[in-house]
């Protein structure tokens, strides 16, 4: 609220600016509630500049943070990031290590590892590669 517009302040009181946060919120739920995936594959679909302006809404911002920190989302990010260790492991025990033991005479190179950590990093990216496409 401005200075010049004191007068208006005057006459809100807190219980209106509470009935207006609770219509408000039963709005944004209602909102929220219609389907909130099919709304968010949509806005993706949009245009950058219309994508930042439909972000930038409270209903949208509101939706997204539920979406984003709920149970589903957060168990999701854990295993993405326990799927990238794997990525990077296997392929450092895997591919790497075939690389770096190129002799013939080189006696501590395994190969049964080798496969074995091959095989895993191709589940990894597969998996990613699964994301990606749905």
């Amino acid at each position: 609220i401005t200075r010049g517009s004191s007068r208006f302040a005057d006459m809100v009181s807190t219980s209106d600016m509470q009935h207006f946060k609770r219509h408000r919120d039963e709005l944004f739920d209602a909102v929220g509630a219609l389907s909130p995936k099919g709304l968010i594959r949509r806005i993706c679909v949009l245009d950058d500049d219309l994508m930042k302006r439909a972000a930038a809404t409270s209903v949208i911002r509101r939706l997204l943070d539920k979406a984003m920190f709920s149970p589903f989302a957060t168990i999701q990010a854990l295993m993405d990031g326990i799927n990238h260790f794997i990525l990077m492991l296997s392929f450092r025990l895997g591919p790497a290590a075939a690389l770096m033991h190129l002799s013939a005479r080189d006696r501590e190179f395994n190969p049964h590892l080798y496969l074995f950590f091959t095989s895993t990093l191709m589940l990894s990216i597969s998996y990613f590669g699964t994301k990606a496409i749905h």
